[in-house]
């Protein structure tokens, strides 16, 4: 697995898509920035990316023959993924400070996969996955990018997300690890493709 990481840049996602078209990856490659300053979503709509938070892409190169099994129901399999990453995470950090299921903190994160894609902390959304393909040389490669909300506060989202989006810090009260994160999440992503 190689790590390309920037401390910003306008979207992992194209970052991806730029070394891939001066051509085929490969192996596993993650691009990471610390802010992206057009972060990209679902159906081209803008993701607020700012610093404090993991955005990320997992670049995978597969088989031809390979393409149509692999990403059939891949989005799910990631969501999945990164909400048991995600999960695993908060419930360390809520148990670092003391919280249980029923303890004096308060309960435990709860964390949720809105289908197909979206991972919600406390019923407001903290992270997300986009699961695209890039072609270079005939080589079919997924990319799996995955934002996750984390060591920022929730007044850094745009003002009509607040109500609808959180982050790790805003709902915990405590800062991630985020390489140790990053790390976790593309293991995790590996494993769902």
């Amino acid at each position: 697995m190689r790590f390309i990481a920037r401390d910003s840049t306008d979207s992992t996602m194209l970052d991806a898509r730029r070394a891939i078209a001066r051509g085929p990856l490969p192996d596993l490659t993650v691009f990471s920035a610390g802010e992206q300053t057009g972060g990209i979503g679902r159906f081209g709509r803008a993701w607020s990316s700012p610093r404090g938070g993991l955005w990320m892409t997992v670049v995978m190169p597969l088989e031809q023959d390979q393409l149509s099994k692999i990403l059939e129901g891949l989005g799910l399999r990631v969501g999945v993924a990164v909400l048991d990453t995600l999960e695993r995470a908060c419930r360390t950090l809520a148990a670092g400070m003391g919280a249980s299921d029923s303890g004096p903190s308060g309960p435990s994160p709860r964390l949720t996969l809105k289908w197909p894609n979206d991972v919600l902390l406390n019923g407001r959304k903290v992270a997300g996955v986009l699961v695209e393909t890039a072609h270079a040389g005939g080589v079919p490669h997924a990319l799996i990018g995955v934002g996750v909300n984390a060591n920022f506060p929730a007044r850094d989202l745009p003002t009509d997300l607040r109500d609808r989006a959180t982050s790790i810090l805003a709902e915990l009260g405590v800062p991630a690890d985020l390489a140790r994160l990053r790390d976790e999440l593309a293991r995790a992503v590996f494993n769902a493709v």
